[in-house]
């Protein structure tokens, strides 16, 4: 297995392979990152006939004192492969460290924990992929125990496996069905923007919900 640097277009195609998907490791993602002042670069790990086993988006931020790497919501091919995602873990390392990195922070998106609908009786999953970070030589930052700077986010995802997909507000606690219902009378409708003459409306929203929570809009 080789570590190697991948092109945009090879990066993309693995996404579209991996049968699984999420934007933040995705080309538009990169184009973001960039322009927010990140330096892109697409890494994989290939077996001896150059086919792609790991691979991610991993995003460096110049600082005064080095580069801080960072790859958020990594997508492993299989979170109980612990032979391929160890091998990309250790040669990542290495490929930071060569490129004046001074910290690497890795978001997996891969399930953790799954509960009720009251957030309760959690059933953990995926522990072992944990254990392969933690052989790699990799420090786990738990919720309560983490340092600031590691940040920390929470995913969360329904199942709406058995739910009348033409009533699924009904498998909702009350509070959220009354917030659904508020949506519907107002109403409240989510779309794409379907041009660059919208920018202008959608910025004015996003700058107002700035102020209103008391933080900075970006430019």
């Amino acid at each position: 297995m080789k570590f190697v640097e991948l092109s945009s277009e090879d990066f993309d195609q693995w996404i579209k392979k991996l049968g699984k998907s999420n934007h933040l490791q995705s080309i538009d993602m990169a184009h973001l990152k960039e322009k927010r002042g990140r330096k892109i670069h697409f890494v994989g790990l290939e077996d001896d006939h150059h086919q792609v086993l790991e691979a991610a988006l991993l995003a460096a931020l110049p600082t005064r004192v080095g580069k801080a790497y960072e790859i958020e919501g990594w997508l492993p091919s299989s979170a109980e492969n612990s032979e391929t995602v160890s091998a990309f873990l250790k040669a990542l390392q290495t490929y930071v460290k060569n490129n004046g990195g001074i910290s690497l922070l890795i978001k997996p998106d891969v399930p953790y924990v799954v509960t009720d609908v009251r957030g309760e009786n959690p059933k953990f999953q995926n522990e072992s992929l944990i254990e392969i970070f933690q052989k790699a030589g990799y420090s786990y930052h738990k919720l309560d125990l983490r340092p600031e700077f590691a940040g920390f986010d929470w995913n969360y995802k329904k199942d709406l496996k058995g739910v009348d997909p033409s009533k699924p507000e009904k498998s909702y606690l009350k509070g959220a069905q009354q917030s659904l219902k508020q949506a519907h009378h107002y109403p409240t409708v989510v779309r794409e923007i379907t041009g660059l003459e919208e920018m202008p409306r959608f910025y004015a929203c996003y700058e107002k919900t700035c102020h209103r929570l008391g933080i900075s809009p970006k430019e």
